[in-house]
């Protein structure tokens, strides 16, 4: 039986081995957070508990995948999305797709992280990939409306203190993307909108952010200014996945708020 003091040493053992052994230099991805072992979604005293009783010999899995070792997977850029290949000499719409086997088209690769969202319950969904957290967009004449299109750049700043007024899902640090976050959300094999089916499903006239998920083919403002003419931002348009767009920023466009990231 292992004692009280026992298990304290122990406990001061990994503390100071943990200080004295270099973090590996592989970048992670974790499905949660770091020392969150038990997977619960919050890093408890259950989670020592565990690590104190494996430490002692007890077989207890430890199910923390951010440790580097096998379960946790390098950080990266994900897909595209783009599973299909062309003919590049077919000038003739509609172009029909080809075998992606030698073509050395994204189709045939595919290279990248696979996507992972996640639908929080709460009117948002976060990327698992880039730990960023996304408001959902409804048809419902709420703040969260997607047909909200009457936004310059100024009033999307707006719509995000209204959103940390209120306390959004619980939290208060809601902003608007850059223009490298946003360029996280397209798409490349889905159109009007180029974006993936779990920011635009179920969306029909009175769906709340809790019953649907809405996207506009439209563009989309991020807090990035266009360094050439500071009078301007930079967008993306949902419809053609394009973020090469900028627009004067007294232009009336849409707003997606997000929380989080590294």
């Amino acid at each position: 039986m292992v004692g009280t003091k026992e298990l304290a040493s122990v406990f001061v053992a990994m503390m100071f081995a943990a200080v004295a052994i270099p973090a590996p230099a592989q970048m992670c991805t974790p499905a949660h957070e770091c020392g969150d072992v038990n997977e619960s979604s919050s890093v408890t005293a259950a989670d020592a508990l565990a690590v104190l009783k494996r430490a002692v010999g007890l077989d207890i899995a430890l199910q923390c995948s951010c440790s580097g070792g096998d379960a946790c997977e390098a950080g990266g850029e994900v897909q595209t999305g783009q599973t299909m290949c062309w003919d590049p000499l077919d000038t003739v719409v509609p172009v029909d797709p080809i075998d992606c086997i030698g073509t050395g088209q994204d189709g045939e690769f595919q290279k990248g992280l696979v996507p992972a969202y996640v639908d929080n319950g709460d009117g948002t969904i976060t990327d698992e990939r880039t730990t960023l957290m996304w408001e959902k967009l409804s048809d419902d004449g709420s703040i969260h409306d997607y047909d909200n299109f009457a936004y310059q750049w100024a009033g999307a700043f707006g719509k995000v203190a209204d959103l940390n007024t209120m306390a959004f899902a619980g939290y208060s640090d809601w902003r608007l993307p850059n223009a490298r976050e946003l360029a996280t959300l397209p798409n490349f094999s889905a159109y009007n909108p180029a974006i993936a089916a779990i920011f635009h499903s179920e969306c029909v006239p009175g769906c709340t952010i809790f019953e649907c998920s809405c996207t506009n083919d439209v563009f989309y403002w991020s807090s990035t200014t266009y360094q050439f003419t500071p009078t301007a931002a930079w967008t993306l348009d949902f419809k053609t996945a394009s973020v090469a767009s900028t627009k004067v920023k007294t232009s009336l466009l849409y707003v997606r708020a997000v929380r989080g990231g590294y």
